[in-house]
């Protein structure tokens, strides 16, 4: 994996009720950000309220790999047949509707994997 990637897969996703310090980073629609200085609120790419100025710049684009755009998977979450997660450094496609079995793993019943691996990442 080149380092590209390690920055996308390893920068944190931005949120919207989140406090950035200047110079932190951030990763958001298929892009790494850097704040200019403390912001708040305003979405990587849209000006800032009131003073129109970017308080993001860009400084990656990631590419569109599964890797760093499928989602991580959430125990809690249900997950409809194709749904594609992220999980243990890899993808994975759900076979079926599926709660709370960790891709990777069988179902306790029945002993089939819900979860079939598509990427290592």
């Amino acid at each position: 994996m080149n380092q590209q990637n390690d920055i996308c897969l390893n920068t944190a996703e931005w949120i919207k009720d989140a406090a950035y310090q200047i110079g932190m980073r951030i990763r958001w629609n298929n892009a790494i950000w850097q704040a200019k200085w403390w912001i708040k609120g305003t979405e990587p790419g849209y000006p800032e309220p009131g003073s129109g100025e970017l308080p993001w710049e860009k400084i990656k684009n990631c590419d569109a790999d599964l890797c760093y755009t499928a989602a991580t998977w959430i125990k809690e979450a249900a997950y409809q047949i194709g749904s594609q997660v992220k999980w243990n450094k890899a993808v994975w496609e759900a076979k079926w509707w599926s709660k709370g079995i960790e891709p990777g793993y069988p179902e306790p019943d029945s002993g089939e994997f819900p979860w079939r691996k598509i990427k290592d990442c």
